[in-house]
């Protein structure tokens, strides 16, 4: 699309019937970009301030706190199933894990902070919150991913490694 829109913004800069107009004021004249004239809607007074984006010191700023949350309707998992690919040989494996523990596929290190699937009356899907760590030279751990898996949308938040791919098969609560 964006292709398309600047063709045609430089058919019209050279069809201009004044070729002293710059590609930025044939813009500016196609698109109103630039018009000091703000509709009365849009006053910028009526926006919300903008807060400054600090920078985390630590990865532990980014762990949530989920005993602090409201209660969800959707139900607390004690165990998640991941699905992991081993993409040198391109071998699925099949991990089972504790939450609050970490286990090790390959060289990554994997620690499942949460997990929760909706219930049964909603549509099937199991949520985790994950940190992953690529361990290199048996010690020195490097940070590559935290964050949410949904088993419905493994692309959506995908973990980005050259050997290896991970996603969330299922959450499973254990009875008692």
């Amino acid at each position: 699309m964006s292709k398309l829109c600047f063709l045609v913004l430089a058919f019209f800069v050279w069809v201009s019937p004044a070729k002293s107009q710059s590609f930025f004021e044939v813009l500016q004249d196609l698109t109103g970009i630039g018009d000091s004239s703000v509709p009365d809607e849009l006053e910028t007074s009526d926006l919300p301030d903008a807060q400054p984006h600090s920078s985390l010191a630590s990865i532990e700023e980014l762990i949530i706190d989920f005993d602090a949350l409201p209660p969800s309707q959707n139900l607390q998992a004690q165990r998640i199933i991941l699905h992991g690919l081993y993409k040198e040989t391109a071998r699925v494996f099949s991990m089972e894990a504790a939450v609050g523990e970490a286990i090790q596929f390959g060289t990554l290190k994997v620690k499942v902070h949460h997990c929760e699937m909706a219930p049964p009356d909603k549509r099937p899907e199991s949520m985790a919150f994950l940190s992953i760590a690529d361990v290199k030279n048996g010690s020195e751990e490097e940070l590559i991913f935290t964050g949410w898996m949904f088993s419905s949308s493994p692309a959506l938040s995908a973990l980005d490694h050259p050997v290896y791919d991970l996603w969330v098969k299922n959450c499973v609560i254990q009875d008692k």
